[in-house]
């Protein structure tokens, strides 16, 4: 246990930073009086970090271009075919992951998921629903309504108290405009 100077406090060891110059190696203060007070020195003190962000940006220019090329990659987008940068698996001009999709996915490993991954794994597999047409109306869909009947049904407790059922299984969704996914769930239920 160590007293804070800062707040007054009798904290445990783990609520001081480490500090090799101090006697007992951690600072007198505990991090949360030092992050309180690195907000307050940030906040009054804005002008004075732009301008040292734009002395270093300008002092070492070169550098820091060197560090971003360094961090390109060479590859080429599996989709598009364009130069890839950033990481491996983003690619410039489609700026999205290249991941495997469906059950083909090492994330996609069983049916005990949530109301949230469920449809995560519709969009994973068919795509965004405003890409379809509703099958009610043949207008734009917005969601992805899901058809009931799924023998590995689950539910999910909604904070208003009611149960919301879903699929774990992507072939049990339509894509659906937001009156017609309305109207079909008071219609099913």
């Amino acid at each position: 246990m160590k007293k804070c100077s800062k707040c007054s406090m009798s904290k445990i060891m783990a609520e001081y930073y480490k500090n090799h110059r101090m006697k007992d190696g951690y600072y007198n203060a505990c991090k949360s009086c030092l992050a309180e007070s690195d907000r307050a020195w940030r906040a009054r003190n804005k002008g004075k970090i732009a301008e040292m962000n734009l002395a270093y940006r300008t002092k070492n220019k070169t550098a820091i271009a060197e560090k971003n090329r360094a961090y390109q990659n060479t590859g080429s987008c599996v989709e598009c075919s364009s130069p890839c940068y950033f990481t491996a698996d983003r690619c410039h001009a489609c700026f999205k992951p290249q991941q495997l999709k469906g059950a083909d996915s090492t994330k996609w490993r069983d049916n005990n998921i949530t109301y949230s991954t469920a449809h995560k794994r519709v969009r994973a597999l068919h795509g965004s629903a405003s890409a379809h047409s509703c099958v009610d109306c043949n207008g734009k869909a917005g969601q992805w309504s899901y058809i009931h009947g799924c023998p590995n049904e689950k539910s999910e407790l909604q904070p208003s108290g009611s149960l919301l059922p879903y699929s774990p299984d992507p072939s049990y969704y339509e894509a659906r405009c937001v009156p017609c996914h309305k109207a079909f769930d008071v219609e099913v239920v």
